[in-house]
């Protein structure tokens, strides 16, 4: 499976919990390595659903991961105005 893996080249963020027994967290090492681009964040203290137990944490990388790739010039993150009817 990580063939496939190795044919992604676009920037990848993997949010690994160290607490994670479905998916323990040297999968996703192993993952980290075999993309190109890739960006590991591992969580200690937290289980499968990091979304649900980080939620602020989660929120946080995501938005710091989208403003690098996108960068503040693409205007992410920029409310948008609303067309008037």
């Amino acid at each position: 499976q990580l063939r496939v893996a190795r044919g992604i080249t676009v920037p990848t963020l993997i949010i690994a919990g160290g607490l994670d027994r479905l998916l323990p967290v040297h999968h996703s090492r192993r993952l980290a390595e075999a993309l190109a681009d890739a960006e590991l964040v591992e969580l200690p203290g937290v289980g499968h659903v990091a979304m649900l137990e980080r939620p602020d944490v989660v929120t946080a990388l995501l938005d710091g991961f989208a403003r690098r790739v996108l960068g503040e010039a693409s205007g992410y993150g920029v409310p948008q105005r609303r067309a008037s009817r």
